[in-house]
Formats: C-alpha cells, sequence, structure tokens
C-alpha cells in the first residue's frame, strides 16, 4: 500500500512521525493556522490553481525548498536573477547532497504511521536531476505524465503569478523566465530517460502516461503502472480508486 506525506508533514516534518490523532498534533494545527492566515492576507487566489490544506496530500517541492530548490523567487522576480544562474548550474554530486537531506526529511515524516507503507510522492522540481533522485532512490518507480506544452506553459504562468500574488506586479521577463524553467526540466528529464532506453523492461524506472489519457481511463492506467512495477493492484485498491474518482471528477 502507499501513501502520501500531507501537506502539514512537508511544512513540519519535526518531531518524527504521524500520531493516531494526528488532528489534534500542534504541528497539524500550527499549519493549519498559517494557511488560515494567509488567505486573511489575500494569497486565497493561489488556491484556484492548486488548493493547498493542512490535511491534503502535497508535493515535494515544499520540503525540498530547504535545500533551496524551490524555483518560484528567481522565477517571479527578475532580482534573484544570480540564484536563477546558479539553481540551473548545480551538478549532479551537489544535487545529490540536497536529496540526501531530502530523504531524511522523508524518514522523519515516515517514522511512524507511515513506516509500512511505500511513499507515494510528486514534484516537477525533480526533473532538475532525475540522476540525482536516483542516486539517493534507486528503486524509486517514476511516473511521468505528459501534457501539450501549450497547456503546460499557462498553467505554470498561472500558479507561479497567483501563488506570488502579494509580491508586486509581474515583470516583463517573467514569460522568458518561466519558459527557460519547463524547457531546463523537459530535456533534462528527456536526457536521463535515454539512458535506460536499452534497458529491457523490468529495469526501467520510468513510466510514461498521455495526461488526456490518464484523465480519460484512470483505472487502466493505474493498472498499467502496478503491472510495469510488479505490484499487486487488488480488488479493494480499485474499488477504492473508483469510490475516490466518483467523488472528485477531473
Amino acid at each position: 500500500a502507499f501513501k502520501a506525506p500531507m501537506f502539514w508533514e512537508m511544512i513540519a516534518p519535526y518531531p518524527p512521525g504521524r500520531p493516531d490523532n494526528w488532528r489534534d498534533c500542534g504541528r497539524f494545527q500550527e499549519v493549519n493556522t498559517m494557511l488560515e492566515f494567509r488567505k486573511m492576507m489575500g494569497f486565497g487566489s493561489f488556491d484556484v490553481a492548486h488548493e493547498l490544506r493542512a490535511d491534503h496530500p502535497e508535493e515535494c517541492q515544499f520540503a525540498l525548498g530547504r535545500n533551496f530548490l524551490q524555483y518560484f523567487h528567481h522565477v517571479r522576480l527578475p532580482t534573484f536573477s544570480s540564484v536563477e544562474d546558479w539553481y540551473y548550474s548545480l551538478t549532479r554530486e551537489e544535487l545529490a547532497e540536497a536529496y540526501k537531506y531530502y530523504k531524511k526529511q522523508l524518514q522523519l515524516i515516515g517514522y511512524q504511521g507511515l513506516d509500512q507503507h511505500g511513499l507515494l510522492l510528486k514534484s516537477h522540481n525533480h526533473l532538475l536531476s532525475l540522476d540525482a533522485l536516483l542516486d539517493a532512490f534507486p528503486d524509486a518507480c517514476l511516473i511521468f505524465t505528459y501534457r501539450k506544452m501549450t497547456e503546460v506553459i499557462p498553467s505554470f504562468c498561472s500558479t507561479i503569478s497567483k501563488g506570488t500574488a502579494g509580491w508586486g506586479d509581474i515583470d516583463a521577463g517573467f514569460g522568458k523566465r518561466v519558459l527557460r524553467l519547463v524547457s531546463e526540466f523537459a530535456n533534462r528529464g528527456v536526457e536521463t530517460m535515454k539512458k535506460y532506453e536499452k534497458e529491457p523492461k523490468e529495469k526501467q524506472p520510468f513510466y510514461n502516461v498521455e495526461y488526456s489519457e490518464m484523465v480519460k481511463d484512470p483505472i487502466s492506467i493505474i493498472r498499467g503502472i502496478y503491472e510495469q512495477y510488479g505490484l499487486d493492484f487488488t480488488p479493494d485498491a480499485e474499488n477504492a480508486m473508483r469510490s475516490w474518482i466518483a467523488n472528485n471528477p477531473q
């Protein structure tokens, strides 16, 4: 079985573990209060593009930010151009060190309550260096969803601009910085994938999915993922997924 770390765990991974009464623990309550304060200050528009809730699964980028691998500042603000250049210059070895630290955070989160489960994680930030990720997590199963760039780039622009609405006006170079980010991520991801082209299927860490097909028939896609990685797709798991899909239409 797989579980995904929640937003409150990504923001506050210490003290370690997910207690049974986690909604009553101080870490959850502090993060929930922070999100309420954020909405009160007028940052709630970000939720239209990407809803943030303390008790929802969340992307890795909030934990990766502790290694300065969060890109919002240098993409959004032209005064961070030197940070932008540093970000793209990071070597595999440097990023491998960052992933070692990230792994420790996940170990804290999973210390109790998640330690009997595989972790289900998500973030496009990993495309900065999939080689470094695989150095830290050699048994990782990496699932790629593909969308048209005419959909991806506007989505990036919308999410970043809404998430940083309180940082001032958007400057003329914002679009170019988004294009650089997306192209760096896409090209680096493909570069790593090419290294595995001649490997047999059972040694392939990657599984490719068209986003439109995922929306159209998610259960078939998930079944294919389970088969690729030799996982048991149980009737209970399928029923739980169908129930969630029915209650959360895309």
